[in-house]
């Protein structure tokens, strides 16, 4: 009789152990191509050891632009995806149960641009021209809000075409469009090499978007899941070289240029410690996704209106910030690793 307690005690002693051992999986996307801050972010989850130290299972992704970063949440491929604040008014308005849980603040720039030879002063004077833009991303609202607030009518006086953001800044050196959307770093690229004159820009919000289903069935993954975001952004900012040849290496674009596009990030340009990282949700993006949402209702590009109420949770990350407050971080002790085959080391 004792020796049967004494392996049903050992057996649930086990079992118990192995279940306290399991981490939690989480899959993340994030941007590849020029989505600055986001993609930094991003690179650090998936090339260190954060996750894993939370207690997280991360599979983390690339995806080309915020079009890939919807279908890939919506078809539930993933859990979270950094993004703009204009694709998380786009996810939320096809009735996908999710809320914007963080933000890393800024990505930089929206910008319209011209060729260095065009004689466009303003975007007036691309009347009967053709722009590009990335359609269903952070660069085809603004185009058509603006094309509007010059008084230009899209499709009428102006024709705005979808196009890869590769592709349209060839097209545009070669004369074959007369203007283009982007965003930075390659806005601070074209500009510097001369290739291109800047007509109207904005600031990118960044947003952290994730599952509702995911939120209820793992609560303290998805606290574990934002103490990574501000462990790897504070890892980043201490380690922008390394960082920034990372993703220069995934965008093609020139490290250093990365580093100069991404200081207008509040994080990126002026966090000093680790509790200067603030990932909550500013009012300001708040405001900014409520009138994005209204803007897009109006054009018939959705059809449901959102307040901010309805896209935003803004209780979670401050569950976050207490739990960074009780445990040790050193960014010194993270481990890197060269490739998704080889072993995290430092």
């Amino acid at each position: 009789m004792k020796k049967n307690l004494f392996l049903i005690t050992a057996s649930v002693f086990l079992l118990t152990a192995s279940y306290a051992g399991q981490k939690t999986t989480i899959r993340i996307g994030y941007p590849s191509v020029g989505t600055l801050i986001n993609g930094q972010v991003g690179l650090v989850l998936e090339k260190t050891d954060i996750l894993d130290n939370n207690g997280l299972n991360g599979e983390v992704t690339a995806f080309q632009y915020g079009p890939q970063l919807q279908e890939a949440l919506l078809s539930g491929k993933v859990d979270v995806i950094f993004t703009s604040e204009t694709n998380v008014v786009k996810v939320l308005a096809k009735g996908y149960p999710g809320a914007c849980i963080a933000s890393l603040g800024s990505g930089g720039r929206l910008g319209l641009l011209v060729s260095s030879a065009s004689k466009a002063g303003s975007i007036l004077d691309l009347r009967g021209k053709t722009a590009t833009t990335v359609f269903g991303s952070s660069v085809h609202t603004p185009i058509i809000r603006w094309a509007k607030e010059a008084g230009l009518s899209p499709g009428r006086d102006i024709n705005i075409i979808n196009m890869d953001g590769g592709e349209s800044r060839l097209a545009l050196m070669r004369g074959d469009i007369d203007a283009l959307m982007t965003w930075d770093p390659y806005i601070e690229d074209m500009l510097r090499k001369g290739q291109a004159k800047l007509l109207k820009q904005a600031p990118m919000y960044l947003a952290v978007v994730i599952s509702k289903e995911f939120m209820k069935k793992n609560p303290e993954a998805v606290i574990d899941f934002l103490v990574s975001i501000k462990e790897a952004a504070y890892y980043m900012i201490l380690n922008k070289k390394e960082v920034n040849k990372w993703y220069g290496d995934l965008c093609r674009i020139d490290p250093g240029l990365i580093d100069e596009a991404s200081k207008t990030n509040k994080i990126y340009g002026d966090a000093k410690t680790f509790k200067d990282i603030d990932i909550s949700v500013s009012n300001e993006l708040a405001q900014v996704m409520s009138q994005t949402s209204a803007f897009l209702f109006e054009e018939k590009l959705i059809s449901a209106k959102l307040d901010s109420s309805s896209i935003v949770d803004t209780e979670i990350v401050k569950k976050a910030d207490k739990k960074t407050l009780k445990q040790k971080y050193d960014p010194k002790e993270v481990k890197v690793k060269d490739s998704k085959n080889k072993p995290f080391s430092k």
